[in-house]
């Protein structure tokens, strides 16, 4: 990548240490809370403390990924501006998990239960394709063989009624993001704050981030708009890869805050305080931060 100068930096953008302590102990204590703190209410509901621990360590994980890509110091020179187009697919995974946890917190025994149901049908779709390919292989007999007990063990530990294990097909899929706003809703009914969160976060959030994603052609204008003259970089293009990577940035900071808030305010872990004060801190400068708390935190912490 080569350039005449450094792209100008953003005056106001936020100094990431101000908030990097907070928000690194709040994903490390939520995700410590729901590991050794499960409440006794939940007990009886099989993996659901591991669901809620895995999706949690999925989006923290990610969201570091994110800001190593990103990161302006140390410096590095192998790390270069335009990875930062990489990141909408990595964001939109850390969402993907508020909208899974989200949409299980509303029921959760039986939306624990679908969940891994349906995983457990996938696994068996998956390894019958395996089986039909390469059965006939010695090289695969050991790796289909373990797969097959694996599904024996989700029988007895997911509940496969023998309907579902002799017609896994009776088994619903697990519904996508885009489908849980309005999933199951009757007409008439009141809608929940949550499902109206969900909605708004699909129409503004895992729209864009899905398109960009999935290279639809809006996606893929956005990411590869800056690529079209080739990987060289004058001051106007790099100025605007900077700003889409301060963007994505932004996205990544609020969405992971907002994942350890809705976990909060469902399970009330003591947090409190802690993502009140980052709630503040990020309205100051990010637009999409003091939205979002708008539309869902301002009256809640």
């Amino acid at each position: 990548m080569t350039t005449k100068k450094s792209a100008p930096a953003d005056k106001n953008a936020l100094n990431y240490r101000v908030i990097e302590r907070d928000l690194d102990s709040l994903l490390l204590a939520t995700g410590n809370k729901i590991e050794r703190e499960w409440p006794r209410r939940f007990a009886s509901i099989s993996g659901a403390r591991e669901l809620f621990l895995v999706t949690l360590r999925v989006a923290d994980v990610t969201f570091r990924t994110i800001r190593y890509i990103c990161a302006d110091t140390p410096r590095d020179p192998t790390r270069q501006l335009l990875y930062s187009i990489s990141v909408p697919p990595l964001n939109r995974t850390i969402l993907d998990g508020i909208f899974n946890t989200v949409f299980i917190m509303e029921d959760m025994p039986s939306r624990c239960s679908w969940y891994w149901k349906a995983s457990w049908r996938e696994h068996k779709e998956e390894w019958g394709r395996f089986k039909s390919e390469y059965g006939n292989l010695p090289s695969w007999s050991d790796w289909l063989s373990r797969v097959s007990q694996y599904l024996d063990w989700g029988v007895r530990v997911y509940g496969i009624s023998p309907e579902e294990l002799a017609n896994p097909k009776i088994i619903l899929p697990w519904p996508n993001p885009g489908r849980m706003p309005n999933y199951g809703l009757k007409k008439g009914v009141a809608v929940s704050p949550s499902r109206n969160f969900l909605a708004y976060l699909n129409d503004w959030f895992y729209r864009d981030l899905s398109g960009q994603s999935h290279l639809s052609q809006l996606g893929l204008v956005k990411r590869a708009g800056f690529l079209i003259d080739g990987f060289s970089l004058d001051d106007f293009k790099e100025e605007s890869v900077t700003k889409f990577k301060q963007d994505q940035v932004a996205t990544a900071i609020t969405l992971v805050t907002c994942f350890a808030s809705e976990i909060e305010l469902f399970f009330h872990f003591g947090q409190a305080t802690k993502i009140k004060y980052l709630w503040t801190i990020l309205q100051e400068y990010f637009p999409i931060a003091k939205e979002i708390c708008d539309k869902r935190y301002s009256n809640l912490f």
